[in-house]
């Protein structure tokens, strides 16, 4: 399934010519941010400071001419500026601390002129990132448009105002009750007073149960909303996450083959990553079945382990870390229905549950449904990133879409965390054959390490790599 998944993001992979104009100025005030980053990082206080404060002034010009252009990404750079220009004002002493930015352009030292491969690679990468960024700003939208109205104040008001008018009308009827009695009655007006009690009952049963329902609904769409905000976030950051160093042995091999290198800076710290369940969480007296329902699936004996795991649900229903290994095994046994089924229960008791989402991206993966794919590994990379799986099938996902760069990105991760991953190895081999033009010698070189590793070959990749002149996938 994975390499069917693969050559299915190879026929789909583009990469349009980055367009002239706002585009480009971002593009250098962006590789600015990245160069103050990695002075800072290396003690450059000041240094960071000034290059920090030149993005500054460069991305608010470029907000004032182009008020309309990406204003949710100006807006996250110029916050993130500000946030490193304070943090480094507390811990510069007072006679280095950066002065306010004039609102005159620092000029920048030129830099020597990129090649033409490497300046259509650029284009290609800004052209792809505005276009998610595009498309996750639309999705936005949406889902913050799916929110129905709150009660309307007009409308709680006048519910009140009849509920109190009925209240009134009880009470009238009361007196008049108490007076008919002292008058003995007919029994005729007993009965009508006793019809007019119960509608008055049922009419207030009814009002109150709307405007509980109401409010209801407001609470249910407002989460759903926070919910969709949180995957596009998710997604957000995987692309615009920092690429992963190359190796030495890279580095090596594209030094004797005389590859062009790309600049690749290192990563940022990742941030706190959610509490993952794990044994401890089990019933007491359910190690010993929990193990034997591992080493069944390890043996692929993915019906007897799912059974186990059931068996231990038996003791506590609600336990999402039993849940997400029982889903995992249904997904293994081809139980699609069945695996969808036991992930909603999972993800309604913790939707931040790594195990749970990651599972979720790969079923979404052979259901073809990609984009709901990429949503759920994202979140799963989120709270999880030292998961080796969740880069890889998030590499997936993203080649999918021909997002090339953030695809690549993925698969580096992965093998950042596990350096002998013969798949991430096998997706880089197809993401670098696949490129334009294409990158053969790390092609090769990642093809090589993944049939070493135990990969089974493809004739059709081989095929590219022995080709001369730019492959067409």
């Amino acid at each position: 399934m994975r390499w069917l998944v693969l050559l299915a993001s190879l026929l789909v992979l583009t990469w349009p010519a980055r367009a002239a104009g706002p585009d480009d100025r971002y593009l250098d005030i962006y590789n600015e941010i990245l160069q103050a980053d990695t002075m800072r990082q290396n003690g450059q206080s000041k240094a960071a400071a000034d290059k920090y404060l030149d993005a500054q002034a460069s991305l608010t010009a470029l907000k004032n001419e182009n008020p309309a252009w990406n204003t949710a990404i100006v807006s996250f750079r110029l916050d993130y500026l500000a946030d490193q220009l304070q943090a480094l004002a507390k811990s510069l002493p007072a006679a280095q601390t950066p002065p306010p930015a004039a609102p005159v352009q620092t000029a920048v030292p030129a830099a020597p002129a990129p090649t033409a491969a490497d300046a259509a690679a650029l284009r290609q990468q800004i052209s792809s990132l505005t276009a998610a960024n595009g498309e996750l700003q639309n999705k936005l939208k949406e889902a913050l448009s799916v929110q129905p109205a709150a009660v309307s104040p007009i409308e709680l008001a006048k519910a009140q105002e009849k509920i109190l008018a009925l209240q009134k009308e009880k009470d009238l009827l009361s007196v008049a009750l108490d007076q008919a009695k002292a008058a003995k009655p007919a029994p005729e007006q007993d009965s009508r007073l006793a019809d007019a009690n119960k509608a008055l009952a049922a009419e207030r049963d009814r009002l109150k149960a709307e405007l509980a329902a109401r409010t209801k609904d407001s609470a249910d769409a407002e989460a759903h909303r926070d919910a969709a905000v949180n995957e596009l976030r998710a997604r957000l950051s995987v692309l615009e996450a920092h690429a992963v160093p190359y190796t030495p042995d890279e580095l090596a091999m594209m030094k004797e083959t005389k590859t062009p290198v790309t600049a690749h800076l290192p990563a940022p710290a990742p941030a706190a990553s959610h509490v993952v369940h794990s044994m401890k969480d089990l019933p007491t007296g359910a190690g010993a079945l929990m193990a034997e329902a591992d080493r069944d699936t390890m043996e692929h004996q993915y019906a007897k382990a799912g059974a186990k795991y059931e068996e231990i649900l038996r003791q506590d229903e609600n336990n999402v870390f039993v849940l997400a290994h029982l889903a995992s095994a249904q997904l293994a046994e081809g139980e699609l229905p069945a695996c969808e089924k036991t992930l909603a229960r999972s993800l309604a008791l913790d939707k931040e549950d790594p195990a749970s989402l990651y599972t979720m991206g790969i079923l979404r993966l052979r259901q073809q449904r990609v984009d709901d794919a990429v949503d759920a590994l994202s979140l799963s990379a989120k709270y999880c990133p030292t998961n080796d799986g969740t880069q890889y099938y998030l590499g997936n996902a993203l080649a999918a879409k021909g997002l090339r760069y953030a695809a690549e990105t993925a698969f580096r991760k992965a093998l950042e965390i596990h350096p002998d991953y013969a798949d991430a190895h096998y997706g880089l081999a197809w993401v670098y054959a696949a490129e334009k033009p294409p990158s053969l010698a790390l092609a090769r070189w990642h093809y090589q390490k993944a049939v070493d590793l135990g990969h089974d070959k493809n004739p059709e990749l081989e095929k590219i790599l022995a080709a001369a002149s730019p492959a067409q996938p």
